[in-house]
């Protein structure tokens, strides 16, 4: 029958392999259940179970309780300045006795008042459940990286905790005073430590003393920052922009910490650092003339903050102003004024004037600016021949005809033309205005500028007055009737008779136009409204026409005719035109037209028959009764005027020279022709091959050579394109937005040539405004719009020449040249423009300005060596535009540096501050400066030798006989040894002690000098009949290996072991002589002592090395772009290394020429740099051992961009 045997712990199975050992013999069954190392999780009610083929028996329970730790955690936060709340909770058999805190091994007093400790015991079934809890207040910064643990005592139990690591956040950069440039974005920067991550929020302050408000309309951002390894920084920025009146602004900032607990604790907290006062500097003011005349003086003004005191530059329409001397003058303690003053100002001087300040520390302010206007004074104006002019101001009132030579500066003038008695004004403008020295008339009704003529004016040569006059009739009123015939024939011989009543007719100055009646049209004369027929007749005055006698005329014929019968039987039969039949007219008597005549004659009387049978009624019985009165009149008058004159109100005009009469209108004598008479009817042509220049010429001399303007490209002209111009006058060019001609966007010039018109082009840098980081290279780009091709293409820097380039085409009126700026330095900062020149040096056009400011680092690179415990701080700087931020980082040997920085009031100013140095701080140190969106710039290294040591003494009890070796080994420098202060002759890293003796025993020192830097070590060894037999020994294990170790002793003793300083807690197996540790998987080189325990004495071992060779960083799959390039790092830490290299997958080592190594004392770092594909790793060649990496792989990758219909741009990574 089988056997078997197993236990369980709460009913659970215990693992079986800790079952040791299982006897079963005929009279028994024994088993064994071994745990090597008891953990109060272990605790618990264990039974044995006993399996007799199938049949299981069970022994009673044995209760075992195992005293330990249930909880403390790992790590402790705190926000500097508040209290920290950690708590430990045991588990043991019975009460505690005692319990005590420490805080880097130093017993916490709990009657500090810093200090409060409270402990409980709580009864779980048989185990004492002890929870204790510090509250430490008021924890200071000082306190980083304090380690904590708790010491337990029971009647039985003696606990001691892990160390829980105090992790005190602080403020890491405070937000500092600083000045800020007007009108320019500038950022502010605070920081705190974590994490965890904690909510910042930025306040503003009415003053420096005054409470917060939350800002909540100024964007922010929060950026987490790895200034070192071990250590994240939450770092919030804030925009600040303020205009030109702006004063100071307070601000500070806010982290509110969120609480958690477990492996880590942290009970959350406020920070508030403290306020910063931004002071705004830059131009506050800029002032000057809004409107002045050409030829003045114009005088800006621009106010600046103060101090310090900025370098000014002024600007007209965006570009700098060469070759000007501004003074400047201290209004107050915090205000400076600079002027600036241009003479002879002309109309191409209008524009946009701005200042803007440049403080050497913080860059240049924002651009003030004030717009001028230059217009001319108003000319003066020379009255009309024959008239004056009446002005306001009364200065330019005038009756010369000639211009007035006394100088004005008025802008705005009103004048009024006033003619003499005989004169009128040749147009109804009689009021000219000027405003912003531009005469409204001026190359429009008047292109000589000069005021309205003063014209002769003449009596007409006849006057004319047409009557018309109404009757009334008892029917509806016809002109072509009957009874209108009749009418009509006989209104001639009715007014006839008012002659002697007529004083001008009688006169012999008017006569009755008896033509008037011999019309055709019935309508000519006659009209009718309903029952009225009007009847007409006209007058006309020809002698002393000087009079116009027709008010006169119409005042005496309206009495006579509404006073006289209008009796058409009678006035006919007075006249013998009655036939005898009294029924019709006889045909010599007609005054009427033939229309009429063959209607009322007696030879067509048939025509009165109403029917067949009807007889001819009497002309004396029709129904108009014989005789009737006038009942309306009214009246139409004219005059006309003799040859070379034209009406003109109630008058003629004659008219004047450079024009001629047209019917009714004198008009100008058209280009190309002149007139120098007055009353002309035609005009005089120019010779040929000449023209004058507009219309209305007085003269032959004003046919000149000319040239008719043409459009100009990119603008306009004045005169506009269409405009006949003389050879050599003045043409002002008026280019469009963004296009100059002649360096202006308004500029005058002279038309030389017909055949060359003036074109505006456009000349731009059209590289943007730069910040390039120092050594970089780049370049600049100078477009042109243009008719023409420029032959050459000239850069400037400062406005002084660097470079000329020849351009190319790119088509369609453009053209371009590029230069490149190589190495970028500081002394490439400054404005960049360019200048287009084609077939001379005088026709060139400038572009705009650009602004380059290179970004740079400045380090002290000399070399430095430092003792071992010594404090060493770098300090690196940082160049920083207005519209940029940078982070500043640390590197050593090219690897993150893992100590803290210093926090500065400058963001662009970077401390690396590294506290009691030791060999790991060796090396090649570089400062790193980031700039957001731009890009990164490196100094050159530091090198920093760190004079310690890698191996020291340790004090040793060695038995009388034995053999022990002093090792010593130095970063740097020659190495001598003391014992008992006696030199010794010995130069080498190790001492050696053969077969021991009291002799031996003593004090040894190792010192080490290097570059007037010493340190040295110290050990003390004693030497005795008993104590250590057998000291641990110098081994080398792969990382992650284990090793074996003895420690041997001629007395009973306990054994202790240590692991670089700590306990080590387990993997040993010791008797009263002897104990053998085998130590736990090694990753860092060991240091392993053995201390020995013998009738209350402690001996101490020599120290065995554990030289763990390994690989600390293995290099990282990499994609590499198009003709690119990436690093891969390897870092294998380890003594006796002979070399590290880096090898392809098809075993070929790589070139030396593309690596690059460091050693700090035993790690060394391997970055290679390749542009090839492929598969890499590290391998390390050491004395014994020969170790190889993981494998990484280089891919080559590319960007490809799709844009199909309808859908986004797609961006794919593709590996290649």
């Amino acid at each position: 029958m089988t056997v078997t045997s197993f236990w369980t712990k709460d009913d659970e199975n215990v693992n079986a392999a800790l079952v040791s050992n299982t006897a079963v013999s005929t009279s028994e069954v024994v088993s064994t259940l071994e745990i090597a190392y008891m953990q109060s999780s272990l605790s618990g009610q264990y039974k044995c179970g006993i399996n007799y083929g199938g049949d299981i028996i069970y022994s009673t329970a044995t209760s075992i309780n195992v005293a330990g730790i249930l909880y403390f955690p790992t790590h402790a936060l705190v926000v500097t300045g508040q209290a920290l709340t950690i708590s430990i909770q045991t588990v043991t058999d019975t009460a505690h006795t005692s319990i005590a805190w420490y805080k880097d091994n130093v017993f916490m007093n709990p009657s500090d008042s810093d200090y409060t400790i409270t402990t409980t015991d709580v009864d779980e079934s048989s185990n004492k459940i002890t929870t204790s809890t510090l509250v430490w207040t008021n924890v200071a910064a000082s306190n980083q990286d304090a380690a904590l643990h708790v010491e337990l005592a029971t009647a039985s139990y003696y606990l001691i905790s892990t160390k829980a690591v105090v992790n005190v956040l602080e403020i890491y950069t405070q937000p500092q005073d600083y000045k800020i440039l007007r009108s320019i974005d500038t950022y502010v920067y605070c920081s705190f430590e974590g994490p965890p991550q904690p909510s910042i929020q930025w306040l503003s302050h009415s003053t420096l003393t005054a409470s917060g408000v939350a800002v909540t309309d100024r964007p922010t951002q929060i950026t987490a920052l790895t200034p070192t390894s071990q250590l994240t920084v939450y770092q919030s920025r804030l925009t600040v922009n303020v205009d030109a009146s702006a004063g100071p602004t307070y601000w500070s900032c806010r982290a509110t910490y969120p609480s958690y607990t477990g492996k880590y604790i942290f009970t959350g907290g406020q920070l508030d650092t403290n306020v910063a006062c931004l002071t705004p500097i830059g131009v506050t003011a800029v002032s000057g003339p809004s409107t002045l005349t050409v030829g003045a003086t114009a005088t800006f003004t621009a106010k600046a903050d103060n101090p310090p005191e900025p370098a000014f530059t002024w600007k007209f329409n965006g570009y700098t102003i060469g070759s000007i001397t501004t003074s400047g003058s201290q209004l107050s303690t915090t205000e400076y004024e600079y002027v600036y003053t241009k003479s002879s100002m002309q109309v191409t001087d209008s524009g946009t004037y701005g200042a803007l300040a440049v403080y050497a520390d913080y860059g240049s302010s924002a651009l003030v600016t004030v717009n001028t206007n230059v217009v001319n004074a108003c000319a003066r104006l020379a009255a009309p021949a024959n008239g004056q002019l009446v002005c306001d101001p009364t200065t330019f009132s005038t009756t010369s005809t000639s211009i007035p030579s006394q100088a004005v500066s008025e802008t705005s003038v009103s004048c009024t033309v006033v003619c003499n008695s005989g004169y009128k004004l040749q147009s109804t403008q009689s009021v000219y205005q000027c405003t912003d020295g531009t005469w409204e008339q001026q190359s429009v009704v008047n292109p000589f500028n000069k005021v309205s003529k003063c014209l002769r004016v003449v009596p007409p040569t006849s006057y004319t007055l047409t009557i018309s006059v109404g009757y009334t009739l008892p029917w509806v009123a016809s002109c072509t009737d009957y009874y209108g015939d009749y009418l009509r024939i006989a209104f001639p011989y009715h007014v006839a008779n008012a002659a002697s009543s007529l004083s001008c007719v009688s006169d012999g100055d008017c006569s009755l136009v008896d033509s008037y009646f011999a019309y055709d049209n019935a309508f000519d004369a006659c009209y009718s409204t309903g029952n009225t027929i009007w009847l007409k007749v006209q007058y006309k005055q020809t002698g002393n026409t000087g009079t116009d006698r027709r008010n006169e005329l119409f005042g005496q014929f309206s009495t006579w005719v509404q006073a006289t019968s209008f009796l058409p039987f009678t006035l006919l039969s007075d006249a013998s035109c009655i036939g005898a039949c009294s029924c019709c007219i006889e045909d010599s008597c007609m005054k009427a037209p033939t229309t009429i005549m063959a209607r009322l004659k007696c030879s067509s009387n048939s025509r009165r028959k109403r029917s067949v049978g009807e007889d001819f009624p009497e002309l004396s019985f029709d129904e108009f009764g014989g005789f009737g009165n006038a009942s309306q009149l009214e009246r139409n008058e004219q005059f006309l005027c003799g040859p070379g004159s034209v009406p003109l109100g109630d008058t003629c005009m004659v008219c004047v020279e450079g024009t001629y009469q047209s019917g009714d209108q004198c008009l100008s004598c058209p280009i190309g022709t002149y007139q120098e008479n007055s009353g002309s009817t035609t005009c005089s042509s120019c010779p040929t091959g000449t023209s004058t220049t507009s219309t209305g010429a007085t003269n032959s001399g004003l046919c000149i050579e000319v040239c008719q303007m043409e459009d100009v490209r990119y603008g306009v002209s004045d005169p506009p394109s269409g405009w006949i111009v003389k050879l050599g006058d003045p043409v002002t060019v008026r280019c469009s937005e963004g296009f100059q001609f002649g360096g202006k966007s308004i500029s005058v010039t002279k038309l030389e040539n017909c055949n060359v018109m003036p074109a505006c082009s456009r000349v731009q840098i059209t590289t943007p405004s730069l910040n390039v980081l120092e050594g970089s290279s780049f370049d600049l780009n100078c477009k042109i719009t243009s008719v023409s091709s420029p032959e050459l293409c000239v850069f400037y820097k400062d406005s002084q020449q660097f470079n000329a380039t020849e351009p190319i085409s790119l088509g369609g009126g453009i053209f371009e040249c590029t230069t490149e700026v190589l190495q970028a330095q500081n002394a490439d900062e400054g404005s960049y423009s360019c200048s287009a020149v084609w077939d001379d040096e005088d026709n060139a056009e400038p572009s705009n300005e650009i602004d380059l400011r290179v970004m740079a680092l400045t380090f002290d690179v000399t070399p430095n060596v430092y003792a071992e415990g010594s404090d060493h701080t770098f300090f690196c700087a940082a160049t920083v535009p207005s519209d940029s931020a940078v982070i500043i980082s640390w590197t050593r040997n090219g690897q993150p540096v893992g100590e803290r920085l210093t926090a500065t009031s400058n963001p662009a100013i970077g401390v690396l501050n590294l506290v009691d140095i030791s060999p790991r701080h060796q090396g090649d140190y570089q400062c790193r400066a980031t700039y957001l969106g731009i890009g990164t710039i490196v100094s050159q290294p530091s090198s920093l030798g760190v004079l310690g040591f890698l191996e020291s003494l340790n004090n040793m009890d060695i038995t009388k006989g034995s053999k022990a070796d002093l090792h010593c080994k130095p970063t740097l420098g020659e190495v001598s040894w003391t014992f008992n202060d006696s030199p010794l002759s010995v130069s080498s890293t190790s001492l050696e002690i053969n077969s021991a003796g009291e002799q031996d025993e003593g004090t040894y020192k190792c010192q080490v000098s290097f570059q007037g830097e010493a340190i040295s070590s110290s050990a003390t060894v004693t030497v005795s009949d008993f104590g250590i037999t057998q000291h641990p020994t110098d081994t080398s294990v792969e990382s992650g290996g284990v090793v074996t170790v003895t420690c041997a002793t001629n007395i009973d003793s306990t054994f202790k072991w240590f692991n670089n300083g700590e306990e080590v807690p387990s993997g040993m197996e010791s008797t009263s002589k002897q104990s053998v540790l085998v130590t736990s998987p090694l990753t860092a080189r060991s240091h392993l002592q053995c201390v020995v325990t013998a009738g209350g004495k402690s001996y101490f071992s020599k120290i065995g090395v554990v030289n763990v060779i390994g690989f600390e960083t293995v290099p990282q799959d990499k994609g590499l772009s198009v003709d690119g390039e990436v690093s891969l790092l390897c870092s294998v830490t380890g003594d006796g290394l002979e070399k590290l290299v880096w090898v392809r997958a098809n075993s070929v080592e790589v070139s030396s020429s593309s690596m690059e190594e460091h050693r700090t004392g035993y790690l060394t770092s391997n970055v290679l740099t390749t542009s090839e594909e492929g598969t890499y790793f590290c391998r390390a060649y050491f004395e014994t051992y020969t170790i190889e990496s993981e494998r990484a792989s280089v891919s080559l990758v590319r960007v490809e961009m799709s844009n199909e219909a309808g859908v986004h741009t797609l961006l794919h990574w593709v590996t290649m």
